[in-house]
């Protein structure tokens, strides 16, 4: 067992404490069904009781995406996004020194907006806006209370194409910066390898 699998174990004993259908209104999800939360998440559907998180329909998702979803419905989070954006780093408070890293306008495999669109719709987001300089912005519901800009920016003459994922000013309400952290690992991956 690696440590994202432990890490996920751990996190999946706290579904035994949670009330599915005091926290599903707070969070924005649908009331339970017979004890059982169900949960879109990244282009999947998800299947919650209190012995853990489940991918419907079979396939694997890289145990990371369970364990974000378990962060989302016990963290605690109430109130509701403000629809401004910021970029991960806004969030670290100090931790990053301001260099590119984990936190910056983030690279990937897709260099061509077509393929882009293609993995942003099959995510569930919906086109925002676009502008003459090339820059493609679309909304992302990673949860009902957590959403996300991805803006795809085309090369030009002096920079190649580039991918920005910037969360709503209340997402560390929902989700502990650390997993924040994640979930941006795992939308970014989407764009490339993918993760299941």
């Amino acid at each position: 067992m690696n440590g994202y699998e432990k890490t996920y174990e751990t996190m999946r004993r706290r579904l035994a404490d949670c009330d599915f259908a005091a926290v599903a209104p707070q969070l924005g999800l649908a009331a339970p069904e017979n004890g059982v939360l169900h949960i879109d998440f990244l282009g999947r559907r998800w299947s919650v009781d209190a012995s853990g998180v489940n991918q419907e329909g079979g396939g694997a998702a890289h145990v990371n995406g369970k364990t974000v979803i378990v962060y989302y419905l016990t963290h605690g989070g109430s109130g509701f996004p403000r629809y401004d954006f910021q970029s991960l780093r806004a969030f670290a408070f100090g931790l990053f020194d301001g260099s590119r890293g984990v936190t910056a306008a983030e690279r990937s495999a897709i260099t061509e907006y077509a393929p882009f669109v293609d993995i942003a719709k099959r995510l569930g987001a919906e086109f925002v806006r676009e502008t003459a300089s090339g820059s493609h912005t679309w909304m992302l519901y990673a949860f009902p209370k957590v959403p996300v800009l991805l803006t795809f920016i085309e090369d030009d003459d002096e920079f190649p194409a580039e991918l920005q994922l910037k969360f709503d000013v209340t997402a560390t309400d929902f989700l502990p910066f650390e997993t924040l952290a994640v979930l941006n690992g795992l939308i970014t991956a989407e764009f490339s390898a993918g993760w299941g």
